[in-house]
């Protein structure tokens, strides 16, 4: 624990004051003048050495000093007691609901499989894994408040969350419980289903599912503070969304010589009609495919310029000259919305490249290697762990400066973690194998050995966790952006477009959000299936139970 905390502290001195960037010009603003920049610089200590700002930087945390905002002219204590409170309203709202909600609904699903809940239940999963909640609140809004009449203006609070994990949890414990030998057997003596459920498997099933509540609480904080600084939701301007993360086992023969045992891994033909034959898979796959075309050509296929301005058709709705209507600069939505695909594509790839170049070595040096080095390596990786996805990457984009660049380096670096953790238990165990023992007994180096025999055989699982990386780049990249520490404007890109057209959602300007956030649903859902389709197919348990 002392460790981990201590990890904290460095790993968040770095990202202020270490990294590139200056933090007076962000606490300042680009547009503040020199002078009010170095009065910052000297009232946070800039200018001293950095070894005399970290100690001064410990002692101030140690008093309970946690710095000024200079944004609102208030202690950052003083901030954080007044917002407090909405945020832990949110978040306790949302355990409410996943309790209350969501672990019967899996119950349900799981003790009546293939019916008609037991579908709905799945597909609410699904799409709530993938929808932005910022995208969601504004949504909610719009339906209750513009169209239903049901809420008041929303100048207060508003609670509210989906939390598809905990769902799926109930689900994956429900069919677990009811599986065994107890639950067969009060069945066989004749109890109802009622009793079956609530005496005996619900208490059991429940175990792991508070268990997952109790992991999530964190992630719920920050999900319940991503629409925040918005007049709705008065918290903190931090977030995150939950990653999933999918272990898939590879089987690896052993050998006896000193060639690595081969991948069990489909060949491509066979690959690739394993995963078409998966329909969200295809499903999926069609998704992506769709939004890389558009990507590609979306020049030649946006009915307009996305960055001229029109102040005479601003705010039309969508007609047949805008399908999807027009922003209040009165640039075509549709064409913004596909030139967007082009940076989130982009974002996704460049992202998730970091994160395995970076993520995979540490990750199999750790595990390979082991002792103080191993140990050292994976610390850092669960200090890493123990930030909010997104409060993280807002940290980092923040230290070297806003733009696109910046929101690829900030969601690269977040997901080295995962990576790291996947490759060192896929390392520790393949590093006993015979053919990796072999190799060593015959002076194979030890870099050989592990980026041609075990990393091969390692791929399978690694390809799965890049692909449902590349839904988590995207969506993080948009929440940035959505923030104001993404990409610039007038840049067409899906988050940005949602933070412009958020003031506009009251008034029942609906286009403005809805269609750049179906945008970045259906490319998260897109790569999350996608992602479960080359774990069924890598897998060779779940590809031979089909």
């Amino acid at each position: 624990m002392i460790p981990a905390l201590i990890g904290i502290v460095v790993i968040t001195f770095i990202l202020s004051r270490v990294l590139p960037g200056d933090p007076a010009i962000v606490m300042a603003g680009e547009q503040a003048t020199d002078d009010v920049i170095a009065k910052i610089r000297m009232d946070m200590g800039l200018d001293k050495p950095l070894f005399v700002q970290f100690f001064s930087y410990v002692g101030q945390l140690l008093q309970g000093n946690l710095g000024f905002a200079y944004h609102t002219g208030h202690t950052v204590l003083s901030d954080f007691a007044t917002r407090f409170p909405a945020t832990i309203e949110l978040t306790l709202a949302s355990v409410i609901i996943a309790i209350c909600v969501a672990i019967p609904v899996g119950i349900i699903a799981a003790t009546r499989k293939e019916s008609f809940m037991d579908h709905i239940s799945r597909v609410f999963s699904l799409i709530g894994a993938c929808v932005p909640i910022f995208w969601l609140g504004l949504l909610f809004i719009y339906i209750f408040y513009s169209i239903l009449g049901w809420a008041p203006a929303p100048m207060g609070r508003i609670s509210g969350n989906l939390n598809p994990p905990t769902h799926i949890t109930g689900l994956s414990s429900m069919l677990e419980v009811i599986g065994q030998d107890y639950v067969r057997t009060a069945r066989a003596k004749g109890l109802s289903e009622t009793a079956v459920v609530g005496k005996h498997s619900l208490i059991n099933a429940l175990i792991p599912t508070l268990t997952v509540l109790g992991l999530q609480f964190g992630g719920l904080l920050g999900d319940s503070n991503l629409a925040a600084d918005y007049a709705p939701i008065q918290a903190f301007t931090l977030g995150r969304r939950e990653r999933r993360s999918t272990a898939v086992s590879t089987a690896a023969p052993t050998s006896m010589g000193t060639q690595p045992a081969q991948a069990v891994v489909p060949k491509p033909k066979t690959f690739l009609r394993l995963l078409l034959r998966n329909r969200l898979a295809a499903i999926g796959l069609a998704f992506i495919v769709m939004w890389t075309v558009i990507a590609a050509i979306a020049p030649w296929i946006a009915p307009y310029d996305p960055y001229v301005t029109n102040t005479a058709v601003k705010l039309e709705s969508p007609s047949g000259g805008h399908w999807f209507g027009t922003d209040n600069y009165g640039r075509d939505i549709l064409s913004r919305v596909l030139y967007g695909a082009r940076i989130s594509i982009w974002t996704g790839l460049i992202a998730v490249s970091i994160s395995f170049v970076i993520g995979v070595p540490l990750g199999g040096i750790a595990a390979y290697y082991g002792g103080r080095t191993g140990n050292i390596i994976m610390r850092v990786m669960d200090v890493l762990l123990a930030f909010p996805s997104l409060v993280l990457s807002m940290a980092i984009a923040a230290s070297i400066g806003n733009g696109l660049t910046s929101a690829m380096i900030a969601v690269g670096i977040v997901g080295i973690p995962e990576f790291a953790r996947l490759m060192y238990g896929q390392t520790v165990s393949l590093r006993e194998k015979e053919y990796v023992e072999a190799s060593r007994a015959v002076g194979v180096r030890d870099r050989v050995i592990l980026f041609r025999h075990i990393l091969p055989n390692a791929l399978a699982p690694l390809l799965v966790q890049a692909t449902l990386g590349m839904g988590f780049a995207i969506l993080t990249a948009s929440s940035l952006s959505f923030l104001g520490l993404g990409v610039k404007p007038p840049t067409a890109e899906w988050g940005a477009m949602i933070s412009e057209g958020r003031e506009y959602i009251i008034s029942g300007q609906w286009w403005l959000v809805t269609f750049p956030g179906l945008a970045i649903a259906t490319s998260i859902l897109g790569f999350n299936l996608l992602g479960d389709g080359f774990r069924d197919v890598l897998d060779p348990r779940l590809r031979s139970g089909k």
